[in-house]
């Protein structure tokens, strides 16, 4: 499965420089994530190479807040990271509102620490998954600012359900606006 991903990496950073002749733009942004199965908090970041008005892939950044629960005798506190390799196909309904799916690939980390409240002893594990990233996303284009929502279900051993709220900035200019701006 590393070698999967690691493949699927080094496809998706050399397509980012390809060059191609009908658009030449890139989107970046984030946005606030809720995790519903660990029931926290947290960050998306994003950047996206755009190709055409239709396709768009690239990576994502989460980061969750850290979560603590106590139990009788047992604190237990868990911190949450992910990095996902998605692309998206948007569907124009109407007019400047799209909806795409969301698939790739996710690699997550889970810290959690275990401290015993009557002995003051304490057990750490690191949890590092793999997993494929899915889901639906709808957005509504103003000029250069994108604001978009997401569902987001990661399968793997680390599974989630997602929600991400956010903006997408657009970088470059499409090569017809180009040619338009030569010529005058």
């Amino acid at each position: 499965m590393i070698k999967i991903f690691n493949a699927f990496c080094l496809i998706l950073l050399s397509l980012l420089f390809i060059q191609n002749a009908n658009c030449q733009t890139y989107s970046i942004g984030g946005g606030v994530a809720y995790n519903n199965t660990l029931e926290i908090p947290g960050l998306n970041l994003r950047a996206y190479k755009n190709i055409g008005e239709s396709f768009c892939f690239g990576t994502e950044f989460g980061i969750f807040l850290p979560k603590e629960t106590i139990e009788g005798d047992k604190k237990e506190d868990k911190f949450v990271w992910e990095v996902n390799l998605v692309t998206h196909y948007v569907f124009e309904l109407k007019e400047k509102i799209g909806i795409y799916p969301v698939l790739g690939l996710n690699y997550t980390r889970e810290k959690e620490t275990i401290e015993y409240l009557s002995s003051g002893e304490t057990e750490e594990a690191t949890i590092d998954a793999i997993g494929f990233n899915m889901g639906a996303g709808i957005h509504y284009p103003v000029k250069h600012v994108t604001p978009f929502a997401e569902y987001a279900y990661v399968t793997g051993t680390l599974s989630e359900h997602a929600v991400i709220v956010g903006l997408f900035f657009t970088i470059g200019k499409n090569s017809e606006e180009n040619e338009k701006h030569h010529a005058e």
